[in-house]
């Protein structure tokens, strides 16, 4: 009985201890974390398989999955990306007729046009589709890495993503040097169709073109001397080219009507919504405004003329100074969740945001005076919307490619 007590006892003192000890030296992690240089590879490989599903390779964008998942089996983003892939993949090699004479089971008896109601979703002829051009493109003849042009936001019938942010467009390019300062250069960019995220071709509509500047008589100014001066030159010295920059905004619109396997659809969209959300974001958790403004119109610009003063617009957010626009710019800003003060121009907007949410204030410019809306997304506008930008801390760029995934927003 005695050693029975002493054991308890002994007991008794040194459970305290161990405790102590066990603080003091916690068990290591079951799961090791992953290191930045890994998960930042495991970044790489998922962007280029967005880049190639984008392209509807979807072969090659599988291997950068795969290989994204070697390096980290427990990556979200890679895990929803390879289910995201697999899914496009299985629905591709899928044989889309039934066979001929198999039984149907009985159907309530409905209209042809509600059955394919039921099962395809239209994208509308003159649906509008707006693109970024990547980079400058001119009307120069020396040799230049031919820009990208993509979908710049999502194209949506009802909720459903038909044709994702960061889709590539095939266009042609059209180029006429420059001769003389009497000849500018020109350039055009025509648009030729885009892949929707089930891989249906879906053919476009639209140019964009530059010429740049001519020069006239009344460059040489009032000088009479000048004119014949002037004249000669202009016939020795090179033309102006013409240049669209890059960030330039751009429209382009469906040829026809398409239709779309409508339940494909619905089971793209819930993967890609579940690798947006686990794909991680510049500014997490950040609200971001989007800032656009229309071209600047007669009146308006009469007005400039006679007040002698630029058109522009100030924005302020939560009293700070954020910066300014010019038409046809647009921009960006992030900032935290809650509530905030936007001021644009003469206006005030108290929104109240969400994180990982955008929101848009569309800009117009009528005689001389700035009105602004808020909009559900960018909307067409007259002219051609270039890039501009806000002050830091605000400031972002409008074209973050990876920061939500295949696609960003």
């Amino acid at each position: 009985m005695q050693s029975i007590g002493y054991l308890l006892v002994t007991f008794a003192l040194a459970a305290p201890l161990c405790a102590q000890r066990r603080e003091q030296y916690p068990p290591p992690p079951t799961a090791p974390s992953t290191s930045a240089a890994v998960a930042a590879r495991v970044q790489e490989h998922i962007e280029r398989a967005s880049v190639l599903f984008r392209e509807h390779k979807l072969n090659e964008a599988l291997i950068e999955a795969n290989e994204a998942l070697r390096l980290d089996p427990n990556s979200p983003s890679a895990q929803a990306f390879m289910r995201l892939v697999t899914m496009a993949q299985q629905m591709a090699d899928e044989p889309k007729p039934k066979a001929p004479g198999a039984l149907q089971p009985p159907a309530v008896l409905t209209s042809p046009g509600e059955v394919r109601r039921q099962s395809h979703v239209v994208l509308e002829k003159d649906t509008l589709i707006i693109l970024r051009l990547s980079a400058d493109v001119s009307s120069d003849s020396r040799p230049e890495p031919a820009p990208r042009v993509q979908v710049f936001q999502d194209v949506k019938v009802g909720d459903l993503i038909v044709v994702a942010k960061g889709s590539p467009i095939l266009y042609a390019i059209e180029k006429d040097s420059a001769g003389d300062e009497t000849k500018p250069g020109s350039v055009v960019l025509s648009f030729g169709s885009v892949r929707s995220i089930t891989g249906d071709e879906v053919r476009l509509v639209g140019m964009q073109g530059a010429v740049g500047d001519r020069w006239t008589a009344a460059d040489a100014g009032e000088c009479g001397m000048c004119v014949p001066i002037a004249y000669l030159l202009s016939h020795l010295l090179r033309g102006n080219p013409g240049q669209i920059k890059g960030g330039t905004l751009l429209y382009a619109r469906v040829v026809r009507d398409i239709e779309l396997d409508k339940p494909a659809l619905e089971g793209l969209n819930r993967a890609l919504v579940e690798y947006r959300a686990a794909t991680p974001k510049n500014g997490l958790g950040k609200a971001r405004l989007h800032f656009y403004t229309d071209k600047v119109t007669p009146s308006s610009q009469t007005q400039q003329i006679n007040v002698g003063v630029s058109l522009g617009v100030g924005i302020r957010i939560d009293g700070t100074r954020a910066g300014s626009l010019n038409p046809p710019q647009y921009a960006c800003a992030e900032i935290e969740p809650g509530l905030h003060l936007i001021k644009v121009g003469k206006q005030t907007f108290q929104l109240m945001l969400e994180g990982r949410k955008d929101y848009f204030l569309f800009i117009q410019f009528i005689l001389g005076e700035a009105y602004t809306y808020t909009t559900d997304r960018y909307q067409s506008v007259g002219g051609t919307p270039i890039s501009g930008s806000l002050r830091k801390p605000f400031g972002v760029d409008c074209w973050d490619e990876f920061a939500e995934g295949y696609p960003p927003r």
